[in-house]
């Protein structure tokens, strides 16, 4: 009985081809299994090693006072110097948990260095809103001091971080570089003169971002009327 060839040839097609398939398959399932855990991985490396990108993320907004700035200052300047209440020693030194830290960190001299320099602090801070008005733009108060983050916050408290330096207690974000843009955008408003110059004897706000960690970065300016985003 003669055989054809084009049958021989179709019967045996089809078990070599389900088979490719089969391969092709397991391998782009193979691949995804590798790939997916590796991009996460690398995803969470990048949000570690780029702290402010980590922070804009996972960080709660706060908004904190600073000392009266006179716009003019920083048209042309490439940084920004924020004067804020929290730094001041004056502003926390009748803080519940003060006494603590000055008895375990003491400085060289208890008036005028009452801490040990470079002692790390938490600073616990507490939004408290004027009934009827603009909760985005009440400053937090501060609470309470301590040399570690603290064990129990309300969903109205943050911690954020800082260090004694130099007589004050810097936060990070005291010099923060001013991008071009805000900066063009402040020389564009400069002819409202009589605004800005109004602000100066006003508490001006900045809004920052703090992450669980304690770490903040600011996001935006607000002088009198106008709002400049970091």
């Amino acid at each position: 009985m003669a055989v054809n060839p084009y049958q021989y040839s179709k019967t045996h097609a089809t078990p070599q081809t389900q088979s490719t398939a089969n391969k092709t398959g397991f391998s782009i399932w193979s691949l995804w299994r590798l790939t997916i855990p590796l991009g996460l991985q690398t995803a969470l490396l990048l949000l570690l090693t780029t702290p402010h990108l980590y922070i804009q993320l996972v960080g709660n907004s706060i908004t904190l006072n600073t000392d009266p700035i006179d716009p003019y200052d920083w048209l042309q300047a490439h940084s920004l110097s924020l004067n804020l209440a929290i730094s001041r020693v004056e502003t926390v030194n009748k803080l519940p948990g003060w006494q603590e830290l000055t008895r375990q960190y003491p400085g060289s001299d208890p008036k005028y260095y009452p801490l040990r320099e470079g002692t790390r602090i938490y600073l616990t801070l507490q939004k408290s809103p004027t009934p009827g008005s603009n909760t985005s733009n009440q400053p937090w108060k501060p609470i309470a001091i301590s040399s570690n983050y603290p064990e129990r916050l309300t969903t109205h408290q943050i911690a954020l971080k800082g260090y004694y330096q130099h007589g004050i207690i810097n936060y990070g974000m005291e010099n923060y570089p001013i991008p071009t843009m805000l900066r063009r955008q402040a020389q564009l408003e400069s002819p409202l003169s009589h605004k800005m110059r109004a602000s100066q004897s006003q508490p001006i706000l900045i809004t920052i971002k703090v992450d669980p960690q304690g770490n903040a970065i600011p996001m935006e300016m607000k002088i009198g009327d106008r709002i400049y985003k970091f």
